[in-house]
């Protein structure tokens, strides 16, 4: 990318810039980094505020995961239940995935999203009508799946890096005839149209996957 960032203008390269920073802000929490005893509500939500900042809009104002938000979560069956009101790693985990998935799917999605991963790989008690089934020939543990699901994270970093720099590029160049102001904002405005496009298509076919799976189950 580093003939086409050269082409870019001032403004837009500025945006590249602080697009990377971003992406070097955002550390995705390590299960080595998950302290591996069962934690009370208040060392949870300390824990979670200290590694999840860089994923909110406002670091120092926006509420991450609430007390109010972790026992709805267990009581709405979203959550596997605590145990003697202390969180495990699997606990842990699940909030980790809880938290990025709400900004994006209902609370009743990410049940049914996270429904089959506890009842296969988490341990413990599980609520109502909910058992561990257990099928699965795996002796996969839910700290296995999500030390896996992240190391390939730093690939798909990557290639949304990648993807991005080809939106800005895109962006930069479709107003290139206007004068250097118009191109500024409406170069922005191309953008922030082209990433939601690409945001709204993908929430898209993640509820598709999601409705494909219940209908299957019946």
């Amino acid at each position: 990318m580093a003939e086409d960032n050269q082409a870019l203008t001032p403004e837009m390269e500025s945006l590249r810039k602080d697009f990377e920073e971003m992406l070097r802000s955002c550390h995705y929490v390590r299960s080595s980094e998950i302290p591996d005893i069962d934690l009370y509500m208040d060392q949870v939500t300390t824990f979670m505020e200290q590694h999840l900042a860089a994923f909110t809009r406002n670091p120092s104002a926006d509420k991450l995961l609430t007390k109010t938000m972790i026992n709805n979560y267990a009581k709405n069956d979203v959550l596997i239940p605590p145990v003697r009101k202390k969180y495990g790693m699997d606990h842990m985990i699940l909030l980790i995935f809880i938290f990025y998935l709400k900004g994006y799917l209902s609370i009743g999605d990410i049940a049914r999203v996270l429904a089959p991963i506890e009842e296969r790989y988490t341990d413990g008690p599980l609520k109502g009508e909910r058992s561990h089934k257990r099928t699965s020939e795996s002796s996969l543990k839910l700290r296995d799946i999500y030390d896996r699901i992240l190391g390939e994270m730093s690939g798909e970093t990557e290639r949304i890096k990648d993807s991005v720099e080809q939106q800005m590029k895109a962006a930069d160049e479709a107003f290139s005839d206007l004068p250097a102001e118009d191109r500024k904002v409406l170069g922005r405005f191309d953008l922030i149209c082209r990433m939601t496009a690409e945001i709204y298509m993908r929430q898209l076919f993640i509820e598709r996957l999601i409705d494909k799976d219940t209908t299957e189950d019946k």
